[in-house]
């Protein structure tokens, strides 16, 4: 995988380090009738709500195979940050009432793409914090 992250460093998404912040989301065709969430999606959740970010990756046509391969885990929106003057594409999965519904929500995530103790609970409050 092209994970960001440096050996040792905190999860590559993180808003330290010298990471700088753009605004954007990468959109794509509907594959269906449902159309993924974009950045108005993001903007429009209850900031106290949870969200998990799932993986930040350097290509965001891996995030858009494992979308495809689990659309039972809907939604997921991607949204665009710089980290040290590169683009990275983050994986965002889910609106969750509480961290204990989004833990519990982890606990149903496929192995394989990302270990599970590296998906990240985070408020949406802090993601939209990053879109700004």
């Amino acid at each position: 995988e092209e994970s960001t992250a440096e050996p040792g460093e905190p999860n590559a998404a993180t808003d330290s380090a010298g990471a700088t912040h753009s605004s954007g989301i990468i959109s794509t065709p509907p594959a269906a009738e449902d159309k993924m969430p974009d950045e108005n999606w993001i903007q429009e959740r209850d900031p106290g709500r949870y969200t998990i970010q799932v993986i930040a990756l350097q290509n965001p046509d891996k995030l858009q195979m494992f979308i495809g391969q689990h659309p039972d885990l809907a939604p997921f929106a991607i949204y665009q940050q710089q980290l040290k003057g590169k683009p990275i594409y983050v994986l965002i999965q889910g609106d969750y009432a509480d961290v204990k519904q989004a833990q519990e929500a982890v606990r149903m995530f496929p192995s394989g793409f990302q270990k599970r103790e590296e998906l990240w609970i985070r408020r949406f409050i802090m993601v939209q914090g990053l879109l700004n």
